[in-house]
């Protein structure tokens, strides 16, 4: 099963921010084996749904944010009233409210929202809807659509994203600064959001090794490629890492990369004079009773754990005297979207060593018309077929 998601824009980050236009194909991984299953990224504080009959009103200097049992989820500003009077069903009696609504599976229900003059349905998308406080206007209910479409009662044209219907008449207008009248919900948003990477003293990945007596030490990192593959909804990310141990002792060391909340590990692999050896996770306990077997006959392992919910960690024997140390590792993760927008961050951080040679290489399927920036690194754009082609280098 598909659906029509748009991708245009890839949020920014310390490392390589991109910025996409056009759309995507998104579809769902039917397999329960399938390698781009991810986690969920981590609930919000908030994610108990209001329930229907729940009422909120915010004073003057209150806002809030409700979670639906739908998924939709209600931007409360100061001074409104707002009452939950069925499924994917509102009553606002004043103030303002912007409504990001769930998409229901196919043949559901438009999410309605009752206003003292207007009905308002939207199958899917973005609105805000207002009621002016001065009873005595003919028309009190002003609506902007941030994304998809909505229908209000009486009025001819169905508004569309980037429109408004004033709350003094029934003509349908351009709405240029739709992100400048919806700007209070800024606050609400960011305060829910879980981080998409979360913050890590290991930003970028990073060897700790002990040396003979003792005392821990963090190789330096020679070079670092990105590799990220763009497709149906999915970004899989590649990192391949190579670090030098400058020491004349061969030491053991840990391998620590910090991964977005909603990633899925999909390879890990390491150098092993000269061949790339492919790891595989079991369970803890038992790969670290292997991990020490093969540590003690001289061998080459890679263990895998799970540190802290947001970074793996891999024990690394041996790491030769003045020689290099190359790991693979790559993830998939689900493009969390926002008005529409789909977002990728590398979780480099700005921890990310000093390295000698940098570079990055995404493939975007399907989107070699789509328009693109990053307001952080300067990407060369090129095409292969249809696909968009984005390169950079140090």
């Amino acid at each position: 099963m598909t659906q029509q998601v748009p991708i245009r824009r890839l949020v920014p980050g310390a490392a390589v921010a991109v910025l996409l236009g056009l759309s995507l194909l998104t579809a769902a991984a039917d397999s329960p084996t399938e390698r781009l299953t991810c986690r969920p990224r981590p609930a919000a504080a908030d994610a108990k749904a209001a329930a229907v009959g729940d009422e909120v009103r915010t004073d003057a200097t209150q806002r809030r944010r409700l979670l639906l049992e739908d998924g939709s989820v209600v931007y409360v500003n100061a001074g409104t009233a707002v009452k939950v009077t069925g499924e994917r069903r509102l009553r606002v009696s004043s103030g303002e409210v912007f409504v990001d609504v769930a998409r229901g599976a196919k043949g559901a229900v438009a999410f309605t929202v009752i206003t003292p003059d207007r009905e308002l349905t939207c199958p899917g998308g973005a609105f805000s809807a207002w009621v002016h406080p001065d009873t005595a206007k003919k028309s009190r209910t002003g609506v902007i659509v941030a994304r998809g479409r909505v229908h209000v009662n009486a009025v001819e044209a169905t508004l569309r994203a980037g429109h408004k219907l004033p709350f003094d008449g029934n003509t349908v207008l351009p709405a240029p600064r739709t992100s400048s009248t919806i700007d209070w919900t800024r606050e609400l948003m960011a305060s829910a959001e879980s981080p998409l990477v979360p913050a890590s003293q290991y930003g970028g990945g990073a060897i700790i090794a002990v040396d003979p007596d003792g005392q821990e030490a963090k190789l330096s990192l020679r070079k670092y490629h990105i590799d990220v593959h763009v497709e149906d909804g999915f970004a899989r990310t590649t990192i391949d890492q190579t670090y030098f141990n400058h020491t004349a002792a061969r030491l053991e060391g840990t391998f620590y990369f910090p991964l977005p909340p909603d990633a899925s590990l999909s390879r890990l692999a390491m150098y092993v004079d000269g061949k790339l050896m492919e790891g595989g996770m079991v369970e803890r306990d038992f790969g670290r009773q292997v991990y020490e077997r093969i540590v003690t006959s001289q061998r080459d392992p890679a263990l895998l754990e799970w540190l802290d919910g947001s970074t793996f960690k891999m024990r690394v024997f041996p790491l030769e005297a003045r020689q290099e140390k190359r790991i693979v590792l790559s993830y998939a993760q689900r493009l969390p979207s926002l008005y529409g927008d789909m977002q990728y961050r590398f979780p480099a951080g700005h921890s990310l060593d000093a390295v000698g040679d940098w570079s990055f290489h995404a493939r975007v399927k399907g989107g070699a018309d789509f328009n693109c920036v990053s307001p952080s690194h300067d990407l060369h754009r090129s095409k292969d077929g249809a696909d968009l082609l984005l390169d950079a280098s140090e």
